[in-house]
């Protein structure tokens, strides 16, 4: 009896005093496709672990306006490294169908069978400056307007997002 004692009392020790260091980033912006803000774009906060699996910090979906604000935190081993992963199609319909791209219609072509077809995975890392100790950023890494059109290389399709 006394040895489950002390196994849930070290286990609990453990599991709530982490001797690593409490970080956190927070970032925002706006993401467009051509004139068009990118409503329901999926974006993820993470942080970079290279030995394992990366942490999840935050996800949110932009706004009607392409807007986005994401913000977490994590007990890392020395400095963490944050990214954001952004998943959208912009481009894919103009260069898969012949139609439009993003935000835009066409009459013409509204009948035609869309094929589904996975997301562009765009990964940025957020400089280390951004970092702060505790659970609340203090400062945020404002990445500010960006045209997704712009082609981004080193891009991967991602279906499972």
């Amino acid at each position: 009896m006394i040895r489950r004692l002390l196994i849930l009392i070290y286990l609990f020790i453990c599991t709530f005093s982490s001797p690593l260091p409490l970080q956190s980033i927070s970032v925002r912006g706006h993401l467009y496709c051509g004139q068009f803000p990118m409503k329901d774009v999926k974006v993820k906060l993470i942080d970079i672990d290279p030995e394992e699996t990366d942490d999840l910090l935050d996800s949110a979906y932009t706004d009607e306006n392409g807007y986005f604000a994401l913000s977490g935190a994590t007990r890392e081993e020395g400095i963490m490294q944050g990214a954001i992963k952004i998943y959208h199609h912009c481009g894919d319909r103009l260069a898969l169908y012949g139609e439009p791209s993003y935000g835009q219609k066409n009459e013409s072509n509204s009948s035609r069978k869309k094929k589904k077809i996975c997301a562009r995975k765009i990964k940025w890392n957020i400089p280390t400056e951004y970092n702060t100790d505790g659970t609340g950023s203090q400062r945020w890494f404002e990445i500010g307007t960006i045209n997704m059109e712009l082609g981004f290389t080193g891009y991967e399709r991602d279906c499972r997002h």
